[in-house]
């Protein structure tokens, strides 16, 4: 009997030894100037370029950068509905391509010590196929390219970069894990997720 119950803990434990640590993504792709950071204050983030021109996406991915960064609080986030009018004034829609001369003047008038901006890189929506044989299903996806430019120098002082798939387990990671499916189905939950993570490099 001893022998066998040993051997029921042998297997049990090899099973629990078995299962493997998922350690949470990490952005890599990031350049800072920590010195020139330091004097910022005042941002205004524009909405980004979207090559998709998917309705909608570059203003409210633009609300939730607004947000995450107003968190680090190191900051003082310009109202977005200012951007936007200022915008408009020149004739350029949330979404479409902006010269980088033009998004440095909107900042320089309404206050702004720099611009956050940036590109859509890649954006899907979850979907799933009900097929005859293999049901097929599809992750949601995004990645962004972010910038901050001062409007004294015109200089890019920081950079940060990434794509997050639904599918990957090291990106479900970086949630609590009562809402990690949301990772996979959820693309306003994984978008915010890679916000998130851009803008912690910002709080050096």
């Amino acid at each position: 009997m001893k022998k066998i119950a040993l051997l029921f803990l042998t297997i049990w434990l090899s099973g629990c030894a078995a299962a493997p640590v998922i350690r949470p993504h990490r952005i890599r792709n990031v350049a800072l100037d920590p010195v020139a950071a330091r004097t910022i204050r005042r941002i205004a983030v524009f909405p980004l370029y979207d090559p998709q021109d998917l309705e909608g996406v570059a203003e409210r991915l633009s609300d939730i950068i607004s947000l995450q960064v107003l968190k680090i609080g190191r900051f003082k986030v310009i109202e977005p509905t200012r951007v936007t009018m200022m915008l408009a004034q020149k004739n350029i829609r949330p979404g479409a391509a902006a010269e980088m001369t033009d998004m440095l003047e909107i900042g320089a008038a309404i206050g702004a010590d720099a611009i956050v901006t940036g590109q859509v890189i890649a954006y899907r929506s979850y979907h799933y196929y009900p097929e005859r044989l293999v049901n097929r299903e599809e992750p949601a996806i995004i990645g962004l390219n972010l910038k901050m430019v001062t409007l004294k120098e015109h200089n890019v002082i920081w950079t940060a970069s990434d794509i997050f798939n639904g599918f990957d387990e090291a990106v479900a990671a970086l949630a609590p894990a009562d809402e990690r499916w949301k990772v996979r189905l959820d693309i306003d939950f994984l978008s915010t997720l890679l916000i998130q993570q851009l803008t912690q490099t910002l709080n050096y």
